[in-house]
């Protein structure tokens, strides 16, 4: 298992921003969910998790395709637009939790 910590105090530093560090984890692990259903079947697992002042990134799988899934994921982050729709039913989601 590969697991990466990204800290900032900006994740917490007021109630919006933590709002949004949590909607942008759910929209993209959401906006994932079909290329990463097919990683799963072939043995990969990726992760992407908020806690508080940081993000955390990992892979679970075969030691040679890692890396490899760890950069499309992390250019999949980058690259990352929101999709209306989609919003509108997580953050209804996250706004009843």
């Amino acid at each position: 298992m590969t697991r990466s910590c990204f800290a900032s105090p900006l994740l917490q530093v007021s109630p919006r921003n933590t709002v949004l560090a949590r909607l942008f984890v759910d929209l993209f692990r959401d906006s994932i969910a079909e290329e990463t259903y097919d990683a799963e079947l072939a043995g990969l697992q990726f992760s992407l998790d908020y806690a508080g002042d940081s993000l955390t990134v990992g892979t679970v799988g075969y030691n040679d395709k890692l890396p490899a899934m760890t950069e499309k994921m992390l250019g999949l982050m980058r690259s990352f637009k929101v999709d209306e729709s989609r919003f509108e039913l997580i953050r209804d989601q996250v706004s009843l939790e």
